[in-house]
């Protein structure tokens, strides 16, 4: 079903008590200009977006996806799955950075003095 913005503006004008023209003054649009886009069910971005900021609420949000953007259930709870495994390995990336972090301050206070014994390294990028 296509979300009437038009109708879901004047409505929430209604429920807080704002007129056209208080519209008009806060969003520096004109009254006609108003009422126009009011009876479409579509608008520019950029006006839906003033409109907004001028009466502070987020319009946006009422907005359908476009038809194939949807999630359907088995799509959702894939999704649902994948992310509790990112979780999982997060928390085992997390535990592996502390373990590092605790190796790296035990070799803090460790330094080579047997440089015979080390083998030769090329410096990084020679071939």
């Amino acid at each position: 079903m296509e979300t009437k913005i038009g109708s879901l503006i004047k409505e929430y004008l209604y429920r807080e008590h704002l007129s056209i023209k208080e519209l008009s003054a806060k969003s520096g649009l004109s009254k006609s200009n108003i009422y126009m886009y009011l009876r479409r069910n579509d608008m520019p971005v950029s006006l839906l977006y003033r409109i907004s900021k001028a009466v502070n609420h987020n319009f946006f949000q009422y907005l359908t996806p476009v038809s194939g953007d949807t999630v359907s259930t088995g799509d959702l709870a894939t999704l649902k799955g994948e992310n509790a495994l990112l979780g999982q390995r997060i928390a085992l990336l997390e535990q592996e950075n502390a373990y590092l972090k605790q190796i790296n301050r035990l070799l803090e206070g460790k330094s080579i003095t047997n440089y015979e014994n080390l083998p030769e390294c090329e410096a990084p990028g020679r071939v």
